[in-house]
Formats: C-alpha cells, sequence, structure tokens
C-alpha cells in the first residue's frame, strides 16, 4: 500500500458537523439549499433491519450506563447492530432515559461531543437529543448547522425551540 493510501486507510472519518461546515462555506453567499443537505445513505449490510422494538431495546442497551465518551457509545452502537435508520429510536431513548441530576453536566459534555465530533448517524442524532435535554444557549451554533441536514432539521428544530426559539425558526 502506497503512503498516501495507508494514510487515507488510517485516517477518522470527517464529522458530519464539519461535514456541513464545508458545505456551507461551498454554498453561494454561504447559503444553504432550501431544503437543507442529504447525508449518503449507508451502505446494505446484508443484515436484517431490526424491527422498531428490537432498535429501541438495543438503543436503550447502548444508552445504559451512559458513556464517558462518544468511541465507547459509537463502539456499543455497532456491536448492537444501530444504524443510520435507526435515529427515531435513538431521539426516543434518549428522551426517556433516566438520569439523576448530578450526571447531567456529564450528559450534556457527551451531547456536545457527539453532535461536534460524531461521525455516524446515530450518535449525532444521539449528541442532539442530549442537547434537547441538558443543552444551553452556547448549544445553539452547532444544533442551528446540524439542522442543515435534512435526517436532523426536526430533531434539531426541536433542541433549539427549547433553548433559542429565533434559531429554531430559522433552521
Amino acid at each position: 500500500m502506497s503512503a498516501p493510501k495507508e494514510h487515507n486507510a488510517l485516517a477518522f472519518p470527517t464529522s458530519l458537523y464539519d461535514h456541513a461546515l464545508r458545505l456551507l462555506r461551498e454554498s453561494p453567499g454561504g447559503v444553504p439549499p432550501r431544503h437543507g443537505w442529504f447525508l449518503h445513505q449507508e451502505p446494505a449490510t446484508g443484515e436484517g433491519p431490526l424491527s422498531r422494538e428490537d432498535a429501541r431495546n438495543a438503543v436503550g442497551e447502548a444508552l445504559a450506563p451512559l458513556p464517558d465518551d462518544p468511541v465507547t457509545l459509537h463502539h456499543r452502537f455497532v456491536r448492537l447492530g444501530i444504524r443510520d435508520r435507526h435515529s427515531r429510536p435513538v431521539r426516543s431513548a434518549v428522551a426517556e432515559l433516566p438520569l439523576p441530576a448530578g450526571q447531567w453536566g456529564a450528559a450534556r459534555s457527551l451531547g456536545r461531543r457527539l453532535a461536534r465530533t460524531g461521525t455516524t448517524v446515530p450518535a449525532v442524532a444521539a449528541g442532539i437529543a442530549l442537547l434537547a435535554r441538558f443543552g444551553e444557549p452556547e448549544d445553539v451554533p452547532c444544533l442551528s448547522v446540524l439542522g442543515l441536514f435534512r435526517e436532523f432539521t426536526g430533531q434539531a428544530v426541536d433542541a433549539l425551540d427549547v433553548l433559542d426559539r429565533r434559531s429554531a425558526a430559522v433552521v
């Protein structure tokens, strides 16, 4: 394997947040398309899709206990078969996740890290869902950018509606 190919094989994928920022910079006048951008669709793995109930149970298992870092959650999602199409069960499970007040700061921190550095739809969906529950005004710019992806628009608007209704209306 040549050095450039080996380097690319070892490189981490770009976060979805960084991808959205790049698309925004490349847009004429820095204005996104009217209805935002679509993310690529993940290739079929040959595995049968999880049912809605199985996906919800798998997401609940991945979130309990809430990990300290995004990599752990990503590995749990992969191990349990949670894919891009499972963003709704991710959102629901995070919304119902029982967390004592003493863990809210850690949940907020994890949500920020997932939203800003996540490279998969389930990871970013979990980040947005955590910020919908525990976010603060400083999370508005990140949520606004992620809302430019059609896969996250509704979820980002719901999170922004709690934090900043004007930004929610813009997205």
